[in-house]
């Protein structure tokens, strides 16, 4: 935003598409590019000036340097969200990415394949919760024949290996289908992992999307899997069903070290803020939203988002998982002098939306909304303890398979809203 003086009188504008260039320290205004904008440059003595349709938009005058000074006064940004695409670095764009590779965010800022992060300073840091929550053995190399396959033909899934702790709405585990052509993914939650008949459902979304059905499903030869029920729904719909042999999980790579990306994705979050293990379904789906918005396997030039809906994605609504969001209160739940805003927790984004999820801690329910002020910059530690943490652990793909906690409660009361 700038002011800029023409007829005697100080106008707001705004300049868009800049280049930032750190080590220029005069701003320089191109007459090229103007000029290629439909302007009209005219030169008279000391004075030169911007017409467009015969009307005077900017002014400026010669110095005694023979350089023309423009006659523009930089405002400072009034609102956060204008400031967040000039001023934010790296590595806080790299904690509200889900602490995806540095590279991989690199490439996608240089590409301009995410919008609202064009002008991010691109810095080298080293982020320390990355190795806390990351660090494995190296992996072996795999040549693999890419196919001319469409999105929604060929799905990818796997169970995660249950949580040591329930999420607040009572799950331990996590499914996740991963379409093989653009490397989308969604994710759902469940308490058993007989519950995988959630495909159901998202096979239901696919045919919805594309109009058309999906024609294989591949993974691992797991019990979940390989029950009647679901058998005999998939050679009714006419869905090649393809598992792995019986103890060979790594034939499911993809799925595998998908579980194993976004599990990592989600320590690393839950460390950096050393925040309660049972806020890990949060963390998940967090940790799908962005990996979504992220280069895939299946092409290294788009997003998986913009192969599955055909545009974009944009980050400039990203937040900092475990960050401290202020969220407006409505008029109708408040008293006259109490405070319009509360102190909550950021947690992840509803659904495919820009919305927010909030979490409370003294009721230990999540609220959704759009109307948030963030304090996120202090990367420091969360005002939300890691309660259980000597207690519960994530799975360790490295460790022998446990056996699955099928039992649980009865009659434990779900909270609305959560995962």
């Amino acid at each position: 935003m700038i002011d800029k003086f023409v007829n005697g009188k100080w106008h707001e504008a705004r300049i868009e598409i800049l280049l930032y260039i750190p080590k220029v320290r005069k701003n320089l205004f191109s007459v090229g590019v103007c000029t290629s904008k439909g302007f009209e440059v005219i030169f008279k003595g000391k004075n030169v000036t911007f017409e467009r349709d015969s009307k005077i938009v900017i002014t400026g005058v010669k110095q005694d340097n023979e350089i023309y000074r423009m006659l523009f006064k930089v405002k400072r940004p009034q609102s956060s969200r204008e400031a967040n695409i000039t001023t934010t670095s790296l590595r806080v764009w790299h904690e509200r990415m889900g602490h995806i590779n540095i590279r991989v965010l690199k490439e996608m800022i240089k590409k301009g394949l995410i919008s609202g992060a064009k002008s991010c300073e691109v810095d080298n840091f080293f982020c320390e919760s990355c190795p806390l929550g990351k660090s494995h053995h190296l992996a072996f190399k795999k040549a693999e024949t890419k196919k001319d396959i469409q999105p929604g033909e060929i799905i990818h899934s796997d169970v995660c290996r249950p949580m040591s702790v329930e999420s607040p709405g009572g799950s331990r585990y996590f499914v996740t289908f991963k379409d093989k052509a653009s490397g989308f993914r969604y994710v759902y939650f469940i308490k058993y992992k007989s519950d995988v008949t959630r495909f159901k459902e998202y096979k239901r979304l696919i045919a919805n999307k594309f109009g058309r059905p999906i024609k294989v499903l591949r993974s691992d030869n797991g019990r979940e899997y390989t029950n009647q029920e679901l058998k005999e729904y998939l050679i009714t719909r006419g869905i090649c069903f393809e598992t792995t042999a019986p103890y060979t999980p790594q034939q499911n790579g993809k799925s595998e070290r998908d579980n194993r990306t976004i599990v990592e994705s989600v320590r690393t979050m839950i460390q950096a803020k050393d925040l309660s293990l049972l806020l890990w379904a949060e963390a998940v789906s967090m940790a799908v939203y962005v990996l979504n918005r992220t280069l895939s396997s299946a092409n290294d030039e788009k997003t998986s988002y913009k192969i599955w809906k055909g545009k974009a994605p944009s980050v400039s609504h990203l937040r900092v998982f475990g960050s401290d969001p202020f969220m407006h209160i409505d008029k109708q739940f408040r008293k006259k002098f109490d405070p319009k805003v509360k102190k909550l927790i950021m947690v992840g984004y509803q659904g495919d939306s820009t919305n927010y999820r909030l979490y409370d801690l003294s009721t230990r329910r999540v609220s959704v909304s759009r109307d948030v002020v963030f304090k996120e910059e202090q990367l420091g530690e969360s005002s939300v303890k890691n309660e259980v943490c000597n207690e519960y652990t994530f799975p360790n793909y490295k460790e022998d398979e446990r056996e699955a906690l099928e039992e649980a409660e009865d009659n434990e009361p779900k909270v609305l809203n959560q995962q």
